[in-house]
């Protein structure tokens, strides 16, 4: 991040997700720098990129994904923790006309704890989808924002949750509809066993002045 100048720090560094609380605070204080990917205006991706993510101690992670006008993307991302503590910071900027797709498989294991804190910004006629599958025996948290800031901006927001002996999962996804004509999709999806639990809250916000605007958002938990 600190190579691409002062200008682009400006812009993206934390604009999305400032240091709003202490477990954010915390973060920036233990890793202040990120990983930056840019798809650039009219690019289109056909294969998905791959992101492998491993803390095996602790650790504080930061990603920026600009995608520019035009630009067509799909990241995967396997995230595989052991660590008592992990935070992550993601942040997307969609650009007019782009479409993104931003799929994580979370995996912590016995005693690991995470911490995931994901927004974006979509501009006009752009889409972002965001996938999360919880998977693992630890603690797992997302929490989740789409930020719809001008016409034809959509955002979809899946989350899947298979939890077994004493996996925890809480999960928020919010979806804030700023401007009219914007469209939001949230369901999430799960089955629990043995002693695990899970907790998902969601929120749709509509503007004063937005308006025509189309959301969507549905729960289903299994409890076996």
């Amino acid at each position: 991040l600190s190579e691409l100048g002062e200008e682009f720090v400006a812009k993206y560094g934390q604009r999305l997700v400032p240091a709003e609380n202490k477990l954010l605070a915390l973060h920036y204080a233990t890793n202040p720098d990120a990983t930056v990917i840019i798809i650039q205006k009219d690019t289109v991706i056909e294969e998905p990129i791959i992101i492998n993510s491993k803390a095996t101690a602790i650790a504080a992670e930061s990603i920026i994904v600009v995608v520019e006008e035009g630009a067509e993307a799909t990241i995967i991302e396997k995230a595989t923790s052991t660590a008592h503590y992990k935070s992550q910071i993601l942040q997307i900027y969609a650009q007019a006309n782009s479409k993104i797709t931003y799929c994580t498989l979370h995996d912590e294991k016995e005693g690991a704890h995470s911490f995931s804190t994901k927004r974006t910004e979509v501009l006009q006629d752009a889409t972002v989808t965001w996938i999360d599958f919880a998977l693992g025996k630890g603690f797992t948290q997302v929490q989740l924002r789409s930020h719809l800031r001008e016409a034809g901006a959509a955002a979809q927001q899946y989350q899947a949750m298979v939890g077994t002996e004493a996996q925890q999962c809480d999960i928020n996804s919010d979806a804030f509809h700023e401007q009219s004509n914007t469209a939001s999709v949230m369901l999430a999806k799960g089955i629990l066993t043995d002693k695990s639990r899970a907790m998902y809250r969601g929120t749709v916000r509509v503007e004063k002045n937005a308006r025509s605007c189309s959301g969507h958002q549905r729960s289903d938990m299994l409890l076996v």
